[in-house]
């Protein structure tokens, strides 16, 4: 990924495209993101308005907190409320 990051800082760089299921995968060097659920886009835009806890929600059809360190996000399913059996 290092590499990766490197050659998006450079001028002139080549386009980058990710394709993860990972969202911890994505580093600050994309700007935008397009979201697919069943193989049909869910959703495309910058990656700011991409990576929200609602729509990573609604992509993956789960209970989802999207969290952000470091320049880097990361999924956490919330808490049920119930005992697990």
């Amino acid at each position: 990924m290092k590499f990766i990051d490197d050659l998006g800082q450079v001028k002139n760089a080549p386009t980058l495209i990710l394709v993860t299921h990972h969202v911890e995968e994505i580093t600050p060097v994309y700007s935008h993101a397009l979201l697919l659920r069943d193989g049909r886009v869910l959703d495309s835009g910058p990656k700011r308005k991409m990576l929200t806890s609602r729509l990573m929600a609604d992509t993956f059809r789960a209970d989802v907190q999207l969290r952000k360190s470091a320049g880097r996000h990361r999924l956490e399913l919330k808490p049920s409320g119930g005992r697990a059996s």
